[in-house]
């Protein structure tokens, strides 16, 4: 598992490579942050991390069975959040 220092990191990098002048629809660093931020979000709590995760993941998760699990991470950890309890 990856230390949370170089995870908190490696967010921050890949934030800044999909940024809208650079490649902001580069499917492979769409996938690698939503990972990150599922797993970051997981450790903190945070639902904003997961709710920014979905998003990304939604429109990789064709392509990537991972992207697809941690998609759906984000998703129920979303719903639980919101008490939409017909997400389970």
């Amino acid at each position: 598992m990856v230390d949370s220092n170089h995870l908190e990191l490696g967010i921050l990098l890949a934030e800044e490579a999909l940024r809208p002048e650079l490649n902001p629809k580069n499917r492979r660093g769409r996938n690698l942050l939503g990972q990150w931020l599922v797993r970051s979000a997981q450790r903190d709590g945070d639902i904003g991390k997961y709710k920014r995760a979905a998003d990304l993941l939604v429109d990789v998760m064709e392509y990537d069975d991972r992207a697809r699990l941690f998609h759906g991470l984000a998703a129920l950890a979303v719903a639980d959040f919101e008490g939409d309890r017909t997400a389970r």
